[in-house]
């Protein structure tokens, strides 16, 4: 294999060893700036978008342990790596096929070591982001705590408000 392929399968194989998933997606008549807007948008979403080349990438997926079906791979593909979050990914991805409808197309991806078709991805786009998720979580961690905190308080304020009203009645008979 040439040194250029070689280069090019090393750092195909690198990222997807240390991405967590992958989208993989098909392009087509994206313009310089509409490319720079949806590179930028991965990017802010944590992740990185990557031009690729069919062959280069099955045999660097195949040698990271990843199977890929050849007949899924249509038209010029790039790949979005995912970083982080994995779920804020597939949202950026998808917000821009659904602004951009005929410019790129989802071909499917890897999602927690399982491969996914676009129906799925699409699926785990509309899911909340990590942060949502942990507020959901400690929203129900607390309601129980607050109820609690509630009762405590409430029975503490009638015993004050008892002893309050004693000593009114004792003042008032003296």
């Amino acid at each position: 294999m040439r040194k250029e392929k070689q280069f090019l399968l090393d750092e195909i194989k690198n990222q997807l060893n240390a991405s967590n998933d992958f989208v993989i997606t098909s392009y087509e008549g994206i313009d310089p700036n509409t490319a720079a807007d949806f590179r930028t948008s991965i990017v802010d979403s944590g992740g990185l978008f990557c031009v690729v080349k069919k062959r280069v990438f099955l045999k660097a997926a195949k040698e990271a342990g990843i199977t890929i079906d050849k007949e899924m791979l249509k038209g010029h593909i790039g790949i979005v790596y995912s970083r982080e979050d994995t779920i804020a990914i597939a949202k950026a991805v998808y917000k821009f096929k659904k602004d951009n409808d005929k410019l790129l197309d989802v071909l499917g991806g890897l999602f927690e070591g399982k491969l996914c078709s676009p129906s799925d991805l699409e699926e785990i786009s509309t899911l909340p982001s990590q942060d949502e998720m942990r507020a959901q979580f400690l929203g129900v961690l607390e309601a129980p705590l607050s109820g609690l905190v509630s009762v405590m308080e409430a029975a503490m304020s009638g015993v004050v408000s008892c002893m309050d009203q004693q000593v009114q009645k004792k003042e008032s008979q003296q």
